[in-house]
C-alpha cells in the first residue's frame, strides 16, 4: 500500500494504517481484489445484514444492508478502528452530532446518485455512533482495522448500554455458517 491521506466528513485527516487500507478499498478500482472469504462472511441481525467483501490480516471491509426505518442505537467498537462509508439511505450520528441528515440520506445529485455516496466518517474505538435507515432502507460499508484478535464481524465487537446494562455483541456470537439473530430490544438470541 502506498502513502495516502484520508479526509472524512467531519474534516479530520489521517494517514495511518487504516487510512492506507481505506484508500486501497475505495480507490484501487480493482474489484477482483474484493473477495468474499470462505470463513464466516455473512451475519444477520434484527433488520441488518452484513457481508465481508475483503479480509487481509487485521484489516477487513464489510457491506451492511439495513431494513427500512431501522435504527442502529448509539454504540462503540472497543477493539476496532474504522471508517464508515455512506452508500445510501442512512443518517449517521457521531456522539451528539448528526453527520448525515434525514433529508440528505436519500437526496440524489444531478446524476441521480446519492449526494453523500462514498463519504466517510472515522470511528475510533472510543467513538459513540449510530444511525437510522430511511423509509427505503439503507446501506453502508465499514472499513476496519482490528486492534485485537482476528476479524470476524464488527457487530461482534459491540458495546452499548441500555437501561444500565451492557448487552454487547450486537450481531450474535454464533458459529461459521449460522444465521445469528439477536433482538435489539431484549438482547436475546433467536
Amino acid at each position: 500500500m502506498h502513502h495516502a491521506i484520508i479526509t472524512d466528513m467531519l474534516g479530520e485527516q489521517d494517514a495511518d494504517e487504516l487510512a492506507q487500507y481505506a484508500h486501497f478499498i475505495l480507490y484501487s478500482q480493482r474489484p477482483h481484489q474484493l473477495c468474499v472469504p470462505a470463513r464466516a462472511p455473512l451475519r444477520y441481525c434484527d433488520g441488518l445484514r452484513g457481508i465481508v467483501l475483503h479480509r487481509e490480516g487485521q484489516f477487513q471491509t464489510q457491506l451492511f444492508i439495513v431494513d427500512p426505518d431501522k435504527t442502529i442505537p448509539e454504540h462503540l467498537h472497543p477493539t476496532v478502528d474504522s471508517y464508515e462509508v455512506y452508500m445510501y439511505g442512512m443518517t449517521f450520528t457521531n456522539g451528539d452530532r448528526q453527520v448525515v441528515t434525514e433529508e440528505d440520506a436519500v437526496k440524489p445529485d444531478e446524476y441521480g446518485f446519492p449526494v453523500h455516496r462514498y463519504k466517510i466518517m472515522r470511528i475510533r474505538p472510543t467513538d459513540w455512533h449510530g444511525g437510522t435507515a430511511s423509509k427505503n432502507g439503507g446501506a453502508f460499508m465499514s472499513i476496519q482495522h482490528w486492534l485485537k484478535g482476528q476479524p470476524t464481524s464488527i457487530g461482534l465487537d459491540w458495546d452499548v448500554e441500555e437501561n444500565g446494562e451492557d448487552r454487547g455483541g450486537y450481531m450474535g456470537k454464533g458459529h461459521e455458517g449460522e444465521i445469528d439473530e439477536i433482538n435489539l430490544k431484549t438482547g436475546t438470541t433467536n
